[in-house]
């Protein structure tokens, strides 16, 4: 195993034939210098007391193998560090940002140095605190974002401790406090702490909560999405493949002790919060990543801007009526979808509006034709008509002079 390196790798389980399996446990014993973690969400850790070296997992259905993850501390184990588990956690609420950042680490240090992250912007008059907690107690921390050092009890690589990182940034001022007044899109950035090497980071997982009006769009390269569509209240929406407690007990299960040791104990529930909640997850370092937050209302004008205006370029306009033109834009958007079907589901039900306004216009469009070719159809017969019958022709000045001067002219000659 190279230094500073994860493998991935599968071993096959042996099974009995027509045998029928309903629960399978693995116990797991490795070198001290070797570090062993399974991936997936098919196996669950059995919790174990923190002192022994053997690791036990157990999965509820059949599998036929059982996925590893493989590290070393190299040569210097004797003051390498392992982070066993992480779970980060970014609430973004109205002028307040919320970082919770939980870790399960094994180090033969007596230290665990990290440095935090300054997560609030330039120039927007931000103020930020943190609170750092070893397993459960307080540590003191830097005001702002810089080296922390935190002394353990002993140096002891088979302890596992647990470091909770709270931070919280308020915003005054300035464009992203705009933003979130006006409800624009947004640019935020996520910033993990920078462990002090040697260190060996395993499997992570990074919740994101949003307000519910709120999409969180973007992946970070080395991440996955543990996303997954569900039917709503409202057409389709995503929906966290892993829940707060599946994670809570993760964690729980990778330092060693029970779920009750927890901030939130298990069993006890949490008021559930109005917001949306995108859950990523990856293996080894973080890294940093950026996203970009669009309420719906700019979803909904862009999608059935882009919808209504090319029903309505299709209506009125008879070039963009061919055959050829709506093929080549129906391949592109079927490319679209097929390159981001995480989004693609969102972007189809914000074009609903637009296609059903472009619906409207096509019919109301259809109905003043056809009023139209019937007018045209019945003009000239009822104009004739109407003139014959309702219009006298007015009297001539020539005929009715005449008329007089003949008249006289008789009564001349009689008299």
């Amino acid at each position: 195993i190279p230094p500073q390196a994860t493998l991935a790798v599968d071993v096959p389980l042996v099974q009995p034939i027509d045998t029928s399996i309903g629960r399978e446990s693995v116990t797991i014993v490795s070198p001290e210098a070797t570090v062993v973690g399974v991936r997936g969400d098919a196996w669950r850790r059995d919790v174990a007391p923190a002192a022994t070296t053997a690791q036990a997992w157990t999965a509820v259905k059949v599998q036929r193998s059982i996925p590893l993850t493989l590290s070393t501390r190299g040569a210097e184990a004797t003051r390498s560090m392992v982070v066993e588990a992480a779970w980060l956690q970014t609430r973004l609420m109205p002028g307040v940002r919320e970082e919770i950042r939980r870790y399960v680490v094994s180090s033969a240090r007596n230290t665990i140095v990290m440095t935090l992250p300054d997560t609030a912007p330039r120039g927007a008059g931000a103020e930020t605190s943190h609170e750092v907690r070893l397993d459960g107690d307080i540590v003191p921390a830097p005001p702002g974002g810089g080296r922390l050092v935190i002394d353990l009890p002993r140096a002891d690589p088979d302890r596992r401790w647990r470091v909770d990182v709270r931070t919280t940034v308020r915003r005054r001022s300035g464009w992203a406090t705009l933003a979130e007044s006006l409800g624009l899109p947004a640019r935020v950035v996520l910033t993990p702490p920078i462990f002090e090497p040697p260190v060996v980071e395993q499997r992570f997982y990074w919740t994101v909560h949003l307000r519910p009006d709120e999409h969180l769009f973007g992946l970070p390269v080395g991440w996955t999405s543990q996303q997954r569509w569900q039917r709503g209240s409202f057409g389709w929406e995503q929906k966290p493949a892993a829940t707060p407690l599946q994670i809570a007990d993760w964690m729980s299960a990778a330092a060693g002790r029970d779920a009750g040791s927890d901030p939130v104990p298990r069993g006890i529930q949490v008021p559930p919060l109005a917001e949306r909640s995108v859950v990523y997850s990856g293996v080894g370092s973080p890294g940093d990543a950026v996203l970009w937050v669009a309420p719906n209302w700019c979803l909904v004008l862009a999608a059935s801007g882009a919808s209504l205006a090319a029903a309505l370029a299709a209506i009125y306009r008879s070039a963009f009526r061919r055959a050829g033109l709506w093929i080549v834009a129906t391949a592109a958007l079927a490319v679209a979808a097929a390159a981001a079907p995480d989004i693609a589901p969102l972007v189809a039900q914000a074009a609903l509006p637009g296609l059903g306004l472009g619906a409207l216009a096509w019919g109301l469009r259809a109905l003043t034709d056809r009023r139209a070719a019937a007018v045209r159809v019945t003009s000239p017969a009822s104009s004739a008509s109407s003139l014959t019958r309702l219009t006298a022709a007015p009297p001539s000045l020539l005929v009715a002079s005449g008329i007089d001067e003949a008249s006289t002219r008789t009564q001349a000659r009689g008299s």
